[in-house]
């Protein structure tokens, strides 16, 4: 048995001491520690219920459906993208996009669309989604089950013609309109130009029915009126006995 016999009671009293406040800040830590966790669940982002809404105007509001907010932040993003016909087409060129995290609650991105489009580039696809923006869109390169909301639509302007450069340089096309002469009295001139017309036809046209051969025709119809003028004459002259 161990004997304290010896032993200073001031040395005592200051491991008494020591004990006492090591205790009670270990009661004191321990419960705050564990009603922290308690009072602040969280969902994890696997089980994150978020979607997305998108306008006319390229606004995208994104919302947390969870009771609980996300334990990790999530990252959110909107993309305008341009294509060369309505549906959907690839590729498809990046024009702006805007990202944000969320946890709880609702939040709202907004691009710009541009003021106008070069043909056939009139027409674009607003993407709201989670994750980083892609470049590009392609058959490889897609958000996938990324994707929260897409709208197709058609530029407000259009130019005709193509981009010859990356920048704002465009080369436009025009249409013209030529008005016919009535018919009657055809114009020897359209836009300036002479018209070459087909020259008159003076050899026969070319037969393009099989060829009828006509003598046997004839000989047949020669030997018709011949048989018919004996049978007359024939009728006749019994006609004159009988009357004699």
């Amino acid at each position: 048995m161990l004997s304290l016999r010896g032993i200073p009671k001031w040395m005592l009293r200051s491991v008494a001491m020591s004990v006492l406040i090591v205790s009670t800040i270990g009661a004191a830590a321990t419960p705050a520690s564990a009603q922290s966790d308690s009072a602040a669940p969280c969902t994890a982002p696997a089980d994150a219920q978020l979607t997305a809404t998108l306008t006319t105007d390229g606004n995208a509001t994104f919302t947390v459906g969870n009771a609980d907010p996300l334990c990790d932040p999530m990252t959110i993003g909107l993309a305008l993208y341009l294509k060369d016909a309505d549906g959907f087409v690839v590729p498809q060129t990046l024009f702006a996009s805007s990202t944000d995290t969320i946890t709880s609650g609702t939040k709202t991105l907004t691009v710009t669309f541009p003021d106008y489009g070069v043909g056939p580039g009139c027409y674009f696809q607003l993407d709201a989604f989670t994750g980083d923006v892609l470049p590009e869109i392609t058959d490889t390169s897609l958000y996938s089950e990324r994707l929260l909301a897409y709208q197709w639509g058609t530029l407000d302007t259009c130019i005709l013609g193509e981009s010859t450069t990356a920048s704002t340089t465009t080369t436009t096309s025009t249409t013209t309109t030529t008005t016919l002469a009535p018919p009657g009295s055809p114009p020897d001139k359209v836009e300036g130009v002479e018209i070459e017309r087909a020259p008159t036809q003076t050899a026969p046209l070319a037969r393009t029915g099989a060829r009828v051969e006509l003598a046997p025709l004839v000989t047949l119809a020669g030997w018709f009126l011949l048989v018919g003028g004996a049978l007359i004459a024939a009728i006749n002259r019994r006609a004159g006995v009988r009357r004699s």
